[in-house]
């Protein structure tokens, strides 16, 4: 027992070491960025009205963690980290937070009961899988104005035997 309970708090530090790495790293707001030869990127025209497709990214406070069972127990943990593509104008995701998480987890289970996060768990179309089964369960919680599921972070962790 406490082998798994160091592992998983071993993943949490890890990620939240990650998370807290992105954050740094990040470019201060309002500034553009770079590219690799220190050039500013190229001017784009910005539309002066949102058109009927403007979307707001809500990122979820909380990540994912997935275990991942067999016959001979525990074989390792599924962490993701998720945000919401929603209309602008929808309302905040954030009150209906724990209703899309049980929906979420719901649907990673059954995912994973399907033969998800297999082997090839990072593949274009396994990606596209996850991410049409999370947005048929956030849209069951958030109605049509889920534009899409982001799948910020997706990582695997076996368990050393």
């Amino acid at each position: 027992m406490g082998r798994i309970l160091g592992f998983a708090f071993a993943i949490l530090a890890g990620a939240a070491a990650g998370g807290g790495a992105a954050w740094w790293t990040a470019p201060p707001a309002g500034q553009p960025g770079k590219t690799e030869e220190g050039e500013p990127p190229p001017e784009t025209p910005e539309e002066t009205t949102p058109g009927p497709t403007a979307t707001v990214t809500q990122r979820l406070a909380n990540q994912f963690v997935l275990p991942l069972m067999s016959e001979e127990g525990l074989l390792g943990h599924v962490v993701l980290t998720l945000a919401v593509e929603m209309d602008e104008g929808a309302p905040d995701v954030h009150p209906q937070s724990p209703r899309l998480r049980d929906a979420f987890l719901s649907a990673l289970s059954a995912h994973r009961a399907d033969g998800g996060f297999g082997a090839d768990v990072a593949s274009p179309e396994e990606l596209e899988e996850l991410r049409a089964v999370l947005l048929r369960a956030g849209r069951s919680v958030l109605g049509e104005d889920l534009r899409a599921v982001l799948i910020g972070d997706l990582s695997v962790s076996p368990v050393a035997r």
